[in-house]
């Protein structure tokens, strides 16, 4: 078991190998990262069962630049469609914490939450990037 220090209130965690969906899922994440805020993530995949405390389906270490997702929890059909609103919803989610906002019911986060949501929009209608969708 691996702790995962940011994290208020997770026991531990274990690493899990990623698939070639999980990879995909890893590569939009990074992408979307640098293409909304200029920042370089590592992705990792993680299974951390609800005995231990851990109800989450991902977490974002900011120290670290790390977005972790709880595979135990989104199961792993989750990451075998093409790229969804959903995904896309929780990885923004995940970003927003970046920066000083940490908690889900401060202004700045849910400002955050909003200001990359317009630019994921606004990217995904300008770059010409559709191979995430296919």
């Amino acid at each position: 078991l691996e702790l995962f220090p940011d994290v208020t209130g997770l026991r531990g965690t274990e690493d899990v190998e990623p698939t070639a969906a999980m990879q995909h899922i890893a590569k939009y994440a990074k992408w979307l990262a640098d293409a909304l805020m200029g920042i370089d993530i590592d992705v990792q995949f993680k299974k951390a069962p609800k005995q231990a405390g851990s109800g989450w389906l991902a977490r974002y270490n900011e120290g670290a630049k790390m977005m972790a997702f709880n595979v135990q929890l989104l199961g792993t059909s989750w990451f075998k469609s093409k790229i969804t609103a959903e995904h896309t919803s929780l990885i923004i989610h995940e970003l927003a914490h970046e920066g000083e906002s940490k908690s889900h019911h401060q202004g700045e986060y849910v400002h955050r939450l909003a200001d990359l949501g317009a630019q994921a929009t606004h990217l995904a209608l300008t770059s010409g990037r559709t191979e995430w969708f296919k």
